[in-house]
């Protein structure tokens, strides 16, 4: 085993609340701290044990909390039924607010009405919804706690509800409900660089490092894309239920995924660069019984951070030496 689980005493993840039931439930900064949200609480924690509870929304249902980096600072942004806003990393300070009345065509849409899914591109932060579409507002810090937000692009990739986003480096990509994932270019205007088409359940997760994008589904499949030729290069069942979660490693080719299926599954996985790197190998997979999973982040150190739906403590992993 390349990975076993740290112990009460010597990583003392005991929150304030649990995690809602949703995917991509958990995010963490450059410095080890942690988010989820629970109805319309954010939950910060710090890997000293110390944790904070922010009420930041009054009666909207946060979707997602992302730690993202914005005009080289680092934020946190808040996806819900209400809209979008971006606070500092404590959670004090607001920053930039925008609100679903702010977008007629989806004010006026009968349906269930949400912003779903974060991600930040060199030049903007970038939010889907609920009717498929997406926009990237430019962000640029004037102070300490002011921000110029401005809407700059929006993409209408399909009508199916957003489920998350990725970006790396200049590239967005975007899936939804239909399983369908789509590519932007953020340095030309956002235009479409890549598609591939939805396996009939929708897209849970996604991660991309280069010209490998990785995908899960509600089906438990995991599947990584070449964007470079555009094309399924291989594909994994991961999980016997949603995946719920998907993180990979800053600086080596390593994955890891969790599901309601209790599983945490560490992953080798190829960059396709030389004729020895294209296979997927499972490197550690741990069950965490009776605890459902809804996200995963790699923290600093080797660590794996897993957090649990209906539960008031973390489960922290760290690699073996």
């Amino acid at each position: 085993m390349i990975y076993s689980r740290a112990t009460k005493s010597s990583i003392p993840l005991t929150v304030s609340g649990s995690p809602s039931y949703l995917p991509n439930n958990l995010s963490a900064s450059p410095t080890d701290t942690l988010s989820f949200s629970r109805f319309n609480e954010v939950h910060i924690i710090q890997l000293n044990g110390s944790s904070v509870m922010k009420s930041i929304m009054d009666k909207a249902r946060i979707h997602q909390v992302s730690f993202l980096e914005l005009d080289g600072r680092w934020v946190l942004a808040l996806a819900s039924s209400a809209g979008l806003q971006v606070w500092s990393v404590t959670g004090d300070t607001i920053l930039f607010q925008y609100s679903i009345s702010q977008l007629p065509y989806l004010a006026e849409s009968t349906d269930d009405k949400f912003m779903r899914g974060l991600a930040a591109t060199p030049n903007a932060l970038c939010v889907g919804t609920s009717i498929g579409s997406v926009h990237a507002f430019l962000c640029k810090s004037v102070t300490s706690n002011s921000w110029d937000a401005t809407l700059g692009f929006n993409m209408e990739p399909d009508h199916y509800p957003i489920t998350t986003l990725a970006s790396f480096q200049n590239i967005l990509a975007v899936a939804n409900d239909s399983g369908k994932i789509f590519g932007y270019d953020s340095f030309d205007a956002y235009v479409q660089v890549f598609s591939f088409s939805g396996f009939g359940y929708p897209c849970t997760a996604i991660v991309q490092r280069e010209n490998v994008l990785i995908a899960g589904y509600s089906s438990g499949h995991l599947r990584l894309f070449r964007t470079d030729i555009q094309e399924l290069a291989i594909e994994v069942t991961a999980h016997t239920r949603a995946i719920s979660g998907l993180a990979i490693h800053p600086a080596l080719n390593i994955l890891a995924s969790v599901s309601p299926d209790q599983y945490l599954h560490v992953w080798e996985v190829p960059d396709f660069m030389s004729a020895s790197s294209r296979d997927v190998s499972i490197l550690y997979s741990d069950l965490i019984e009776n605890k459902i999973c809804t996200g995963v982040s790699f923290l600093s150190s080797e660590r794996i951070c897993v957090a649990t739906f209906d539960d008031d403590e973390m489960v922290v992993y760290e690699r073996n030496k």
